[in-house]
């Protein structure tokens, strides 16, 4: 067992990043003019910061000029990831100004990222449909609060565009408020899941990502897997109305096999007045790691399932006009369009796994 997991767990060589530059990170090949490009093609899966170039740069002159070089390098790195550590610890930084997506954070969180996308067998493809300038990217919401899709996203994505373009991820009030990990989550690019923060973000000419289901949808029953649900709500519809931009269907596959939901408790959470105090429509019980059986809307440590991120094409709704935005009916068949689009997406991936977690 430990030699299989040493093998695993192997040290990068030359040969190794070699080929990572070479694997591509879309299924596909068509491009569109009106589409966002990378910067540089032959370079796009991988986007390092000017920080950890300098790292690598002594790390490979220490292979070749003595262990001291590479040492020092080495801890140089450390210094630099406990100075951002002692950044996430400090004040907490607020979630409703749009803040520059911090690149270093993303340089010393980049082996953790491809460490984590390994063990979920992580994919992202279609990130050529990706329009250029503001756009709304509208996805399914798996996996409960653990929901590690977005990650995956969000680093194809910057790698894709060599961190020119950033996504923006409106997150719940709750994530934003956690110790630490909400001052991360804010300089990786997540703002407050609010209308005005959308709109800031939307007016930056930067794109927006939201999942409407929120937590409705993200702990429905496992058997439900499959199934997109939004749950009724427009208020994407709307936003994406009122500014006249396209949207950008976002299917995540896997994220609900981490954990096995039971039920999703929607009137326990009525009952209990979670919506008013957590803004949460579920208290579920599910099966999962660690605690075995959990209760409530609480993290768990996923279980090792295949992930898959679809970029679909973006959907227009021109035939709209500038007063769509104030009209319900109008709001709910933009809405579900867009759902019934991730679920034909749904279907299509559906039809290719075979096992849960497995994949």
């Amino acid at each position: 067992m430990a030699s299989k997991i040493n093998e695993r767990l192997h040290v990068a060589t030359e040969a190794d990043v070699a080929r990572a530059d070479a694997r591509p990170v879309v299924a596909s090949s068509k491009a569109h003019a009106n589409r966002a490009t990378p910067q540089s093609a032959p370079h796009r899966r991988r986007s390092v910061s000017a920080h950890a170039e300098q790292l690598v740069t002594r790390l490979t002159a220490g292979a070749d000029g003595g262990a001291a070089s590479a040492l020092h390098a080495l801890e140089e790195s450390l210094r630099a990831t406990l100075g951002k550590l002692r950044e996430l610890a400090g004040p907490r930084l607020s979630a409703d100004t749009l803040a520059a997506v911090d690149q270093e954070l993303l340089a010393i969180a980049e082996p953790f990222l491809v460490l984590i996308e390994k063990y979920f067998r992580a994919e992202v493809s279609g990130l050529e449909h990706m329009p250029r300038g503001p756009a709304l990217v509208v996805g399914n919401h798996n996996a409960g609060i653990t929901f590690i899709e977005p990650f995956f996203l969000g680093h194809a994505w910057n790698q894709y565009t060599n961190g020119r373009d950033n996504l923006r991820f409106l997150a719940h009030d709750a994530m934003v408020a956690l110790p630490v990990i909400g001052n991360m989550l804010i300089k990786l690019g997540v703002v407050r899941a609010a209308h005005e923060a959308a709109d800031a973000v939307l007016a930056a000419g930067q794109k927006v990502v939201v999942f409407p289901g929120g937590n409705y949808e993200a702990f429905r029953p496992f058997r439900e897997r499959f199934r997109v649900d939004f749950g009724g709500k427009t208020g994407f519809a709307r936003l994406a109305l009122r500014h006249r931009i396209p949207i950008v269907p976002v299917l995540s596959v896997g994220g609900h096999e981490t954990f096995f939901v039971l039920q999703r408790g929607a009137a326990l959470a009525r009952l209990l007045g979670l919506k008013k105090y957590l803004r949460s429509e579920s208290c579920p019980l599910f099966l999962g790691l660690p605690f075995g059986i959990g209760f409530g809307p609480i993290f768990h440590l996923p279980l090792p399932a295949k992930i898959t991120v679809e970029v679909g094409e973006p959907m227009t709704f021109d035939e709209y006009g500038v007063d769509a935005a104030d009209d319900r009916e109008a709001a709910k068949r933009v809405s579900s369009a867009v759902q019934a689009r991730l679920q034909q997406m749904m279907d299509r991936r559906e039809a290719t796994r075979r096992w849960p977690v497995i994949g």
